[in-house]
């Protein structure tokens, strides 16, 4: 063949090799690779199912454009690639050579991604390349090859395909559509690597939007406001400018030049979606951008005018990281992250700061659980905790600390201190304060306060001293201090207000509060009770009324409020109480100064005011309308609103600081109470009963001025200099309480009643001194002998005391008690002040007593593994003591006592039909107050009463030997119930020698014997639901 025939053949037969567009067809979405990965899952189909479907979509196969030129004929490739007939060693064909496919979406071809050998995808093998001599052409070998273990590969049939020619005009459009994939890739790569939007707080220019975090709705939102692409990118680089300098670099990059002559491919700008015509798009928090390329009119002329122009490309710019999440903020993963920062404690004492491992946590703990200020509660919690942290209270962030200012409006943390609890871990005590974070739509810089999101966590404050007796050593106790300053101060407060005279003071302290019993134990069985460490049945004999009559449960009552024992009522077991409404005397020689009482009675709940100062501590924590719709409820039943008024409502809106406001405009019905008690608490009031009655001086009423006009913080700011006890000091004497309770107003207005309270609050600091430690705690009392005091020692103290002028000034401004109940007896106060100046005078004349300190306190411990950790301070009383071997008194009070306490419910509560009941109702209306006839009344009742023989019959059958007498006087009770009348029967065993002695001699012997022993009970007589019913001899519920 000649040279110029075969130049022919050669002109005829030549083609360009294919190089196709290596982009998606249409300018691919953002995030969609360019070229296609098929990944093997094995499925159960042949292995080799998924690489024969491979590489059946091979369609061309071409020469690799970078490492043949395009104007290589035949004879150059076949120069360039063999060596004779055999393919040069150096060749390698995955190097040379580019496999194209249609794509399913445009039709169009598309090269296959680049080979990762190292993937579990399908990759080629191109095996073998012959050429053709004839034919002017190249012949590839290939197949599909795919790694499905470590040990197995799955292979394709092998298929022969020749690498065809086309001419430059179709290689250089496949080039700009390369361009356009390198720049769709570079955008990509570069927006993956872009942190979360936040403008940066450190950045001093002021076009920046700062202080704000961009949630991908925000980003939206913003940019579709512009009403262009040059809108939009001013917009944009407020926010982002990072991604405006992206696109302007893109514009310029070598992969939109066109070669050798460094003009633009294309013009880049921002689009809206043709689907909603927006800028932005967003979906699962993705957002999406649009750049519309352009080829430019350099791009048109170089691909000339076969060119056929399909319109403009879009392309899809997911604004996500390389993990696929949003480069925005996503609210969900950012607030599930957010906390308090880590606690980071002080460890020197400055001026404003604490050393925590100094602190008590009983004190530490209590204070949190008494802010009663809803509206400054947040702020006062973190008072207290910021001065034991080198670092103040705030919000840990994360990655975004730098970012955001600690001061950010739209994110709060809020304590739960109601919910506060103090946790013995491993014997050390840690704090753990509740609190919630919440979130609003302003931290968006939205005008919106609505609540995007909330969630509850737990601070814990740890670190604390263990609060142990710092004179352990020279002490002999060695538990534990009391839990807290605070409920160590008001536990040493007995009496309340304390006006003795130093040397009684002085005695008290080194002997004991002075306890004497006119039946007294015998020193032989003390020792043997405190020997068997039976302490309760040593306490159980040191409060009998007809022994020492020591009243325990002033301390006990606290003990109890701290273990979370004390038994509290709810609202409608209140409303069961029984109102009783009476006067007390201020000044006896001036009636018109006695004050009118209204007292709630129960025979179950709050025997003593400690009680209701626990009632209150828990309530004190409430919210103010929920403490505000209580005492509109309690003011109707102590009788100062009518049963049927309702609250409407009032209270049920979260506007907290209007109580007072809203309760001015309730109007009592009943304006003449100017106490409120509980169990007639008000008989003491100078002393334990104050901590339980309300009242409201003339003077506060004055300092608080119109309540219509007052919000809460600011009552309750006006209260705050009101507090008595602090820092084991009083500021108010006790003729001052006198003074406050003789002004104390009538009550006109809930207003007034909820002012009361929350100066008892003030007053009591929150009533700190009862709030409970925890749930899961018992208690147990504990007695130790001090110091056996000689009749002589005594003599010469009590002379000491009673040398000074006697308080009769005192006892004059006693308030002249209204009518005592007679069986509250056991829970009525010793009057320090009074008894050692006249008791022990009287009583240290017995050659048979001798005196004892004896020192009591109470261990308080975990219920669940009945380890007590925590101790009362010590008391000390001084009792006298009989050194008689056998002492009758004793033991025949021992007696009647242990028939008393067991003696059976239905020998004192009987049920009687409406007939008998008249009768028994018209005999104690015309006995009550006379004391003169006291058989005859026993006589009377047990007329009516034929079933009381059987309860005289108990003692005197148990106690045979003996003398008795059965006396039978009418209660107090009777005044406010309707439906039962209560007596009390008194049992008396006399002395019968004495008694024989008075018979011979003529006189009555009932009024000569010396009473042995005596023991008071209630009786209680019914009238039966039942009208028909004459049975006089049933048990009462």
């Amino acid at each position: 063949m000649n040279s110029s025939s075969f130049a022919a053949r050669i002109k005829k037969n030549k083609r360009k090799v294919l190089i196709l567009s290596s982009f998606l067809t249409g300018l691919a979405f953002v995030g969609i690779t360019a070229g296609i990965s098929f990944t093997f899952k094995y499925n159960g189909k042949h292995p080799r199912e998924e690489v024969q479907q491979f590489v059946k979509k091979v369609k061309y196969v071409a020469f690799n454009p970078e490492k043949i030129s395009e104007n290589s004929d035949f004879l150059a490739i076949k120069s360039l690639l063999f060596d004779g007939n055999t393919l040069k060693n150096t060749i390698k064909l995955d190097e040379y050579l580019i496999p194209y496919y249609f794509s399913e979406d445009s039709k169009q071809l598309v090269k296959f991604a680049q080979q990762n050998q190292k993937t579990s995808s399908p990759v080629f093998d191109f095996v073998d390349l012959n050429f053709d001599d004839l034919n002017q052409n190249f012949i590839i070998k290939f197949r599909a090859r795919q790694q499905i273990t470590d040990q197995k590969i799955a292979y394709s049939d092998f298929v022969l395909s020749p690498v065809s020619f086309y001419d430059s005009r179709k290689f250089l459009k496949a080039d700009f559509n390369f361009a356009l994939q390198k720049i769709t890739e570079k955008i990509e790569e570069a927006v993956s690597n872009f942190n979360t939007i936040v403008s940066n707080f450190s950045e001093e220019n002021s076009d920046l939007a700062k202080n704000h975090l961009y949630r991908a709705l925000d980003f939206a939102a913003k940019i579709n406001s512009s009403e262009n692409s040059s809108q939009v990118e001013q917009n944009l680089a407020q926010i982002f400018p990072n991604f405006t300098d992206l696109i302007s670099s893109i514009r310029n990059s070598k992969e939109n030049l066109i070669p050798d002559k460094n003009t633009r491919i294309f013009d880049i700008n921002f689009a809206k979606d043709a689907a909603t015509n927006q800028f932005v798009s967003v979906q699962n928090n993705i957002a999406t951008m649009f750049l519309q390329a352009n080829l430019t009119q350099s791009a048109l002329d170089q691909l000339g005018d076969n060119f056929e122009i399909n319109g403009n490309k879009i392309i899809n710019i997911n604004l996500e990281s390389k993990d696929k999440k949003s480069i925005f903020l996503d609210v969900n993963e950012f607030f599930a992250n957010l906390k308090l920062k880590p606690l980071v404690y002080n460890t020197e004492e400055k001026e404003t700061k604490l050393v925590i491992s100094k602190q008590n946590p009983f004190d530490f703990f209590a204070k949190i659980k008494s802010q009663s200020n809803p509206f400054l509660k947040n702020s006062t919690i973190k008072d207290l905790i910021n001065p034991l942290l080198a670092e103040n209270l705030s919000l840990d962030f994360g990655n975004f600390n730098k970012s955001i200012p600690s001061d950010k409006q739209g994110i709060d943390f809020i304590f739960d201190t109601p919910n506060t609890k103090l946790v013995n871990d491993n014997g050390k005590y840690v704090v753990e304060l509740p609190y919630k974070i919440v979130l609003y739509e302003s931290f968006f810089d939205n005008n919106s306060n609505e609540i995007i999101n909330q969630k509850d966590l737990i601070l814990r404050i740890e670190g604390f001293g263990l609060p142990i007796n710092s004179n352990i050593a020279s002490s002999a106790f060695g538990n534990f201090l009391i839990p807290g300053t605070q409920k160590g101060i008001i536990y040493q407060q007995e009496p309340l207000f304390d006006n003795k005279s130093a040397n009684l003071s002085q005695f008290i302290s080194t002997f004991g509060e002075p306890v004497f019993a006119k039946v007294p134990l015998n020193k032989e069985e003390l020792d043997n009770l405190i020997l068997k460490r039976d302490y309760k049945a040593l306490a159980d004999k040191l409060s009998l009324p007809s022994s020492y009559n020591y009243n325990f449960d002033n301390f006990e009552a606290k003990v109890r409020s701290w273990s979370g024992q004390t038994l509290i009522p709810n609202l409608d077991d209140i409303s069961r109480f029984k109102n009783l409404q009476t006067t007390t005397s201020i000044n006896s020689s001036n009636s018109s100064q006695n004050l009118a009482v209204s007292s709630l009675v129960s025979n179950t709940f709050f025997q003593n005011p400690s009680d209701v100062a626990t009632f209150f501590a828990d309530y004190i924590q409430q919210e103010p309308n929920k403490i505000a719709k209580t005492f509109f409820e309690l003011a109707k039943y102590f009788g100062l609103l009518d049963q049927n008024r309702s609250s409407l409502q009032i209270f049920d809106d979260d506007l907290q600081e209007d109580i007072f406001k809203k309760a001015e405009k309730i109007n009592l019905n009943n304006k003449n109470i100017q106490v409120l008690s509980f169990n007639n608490h008000f008989e003491d009031v100078f002393n334990q009963g104050f901590f339980s009655t309300l009242f409201l001086p003339q003077s506060i009423k004055t300092k608080i001025g119109d309540l219509k006009d007052k919000s809460a913080s600011e009552v309750l700011a006006a209260l705050k200099d009101q507090e008595i006890f602090k820092e084991s000091k009083t500021n108010f004497d006790l003729n001052q309480i006198k003074e406050n309770y003789k002004q104390s107003v009538k009550f006109s207005t809930l207003a007034d009643v909820l002012l009361a309270f929350y100066l008892k609050s003030a007053q009591l600091s929150n009533f700190l001194a009862w709030e409970k430690i925890d749930s899961n705690l018992n208690y147990e009392i504990v007695f130790q002998k001090g110091n056996e005091i000689s009749k002589q020692t005594l003599d010469q103290e009590i002379k000491k005391i009673t040398e000074q002028p006697k308080p009769e000034q005192q006892s004059q401004e006693q308030p002249e008690q209204s009518e005592q109940p007679e069986q509250s007896q056991q829970t009525q106060p010793s009057q320090l002040s009074e008894q050692p100046a006249e008791a022990p005078q009287n009583l240290t004349n017995s050659k048979n007593y001798e005196y004892l300190t004896l020192n009591f306190y109470y261990n308080i411990g975990d219920e669940r593994t009945n380890k007590f950790s925590l101790q009362t301070p010590v008391r000390k009383i001084l009792i006298n003591l009989s050194t008689e071997k056998i002492d009758p008194k004793v033991s025949n009070q021992e007696k009647l006592n242990s028939l008393a306490d067991s003696i059976p419910s239905a020998l004192l509560n009987f049920e009687v039909n409406d007939e008998t009941f008249t009768k028994i109702s018209q005999l104690q209306t015309s006995t009550t107050g006379q004391q003169n006839d006291q058989t005859s009344q026993t006589s009377s009742l047990e007329t009516h009463l034929t079933n009381l023989k059987n309860t005289k019959d108990y003692f005197s059958k148990s106690l045979d030997s003996a003398q008795l007498k059965f006396d039978i006087f009418p209660s107090f009770e009777n005044s406010i119930k309707t439906d039962t009348i209560n007596f009390l029967l008194t049992v008396s065993i006399l002395d019968s020698s004495k008694n024989s002695q008075a018979q011979n001699s003529g006189q009555n012997n009932t009024n000569q014997a010396e009473v042995l022993a005596l023991r008071s009970l209630k009786i209680s007589v019914k009238k039966s639901n039942n009208s028909q019913s004459s049975t006089q001899n049933q048990q009462t519920s």
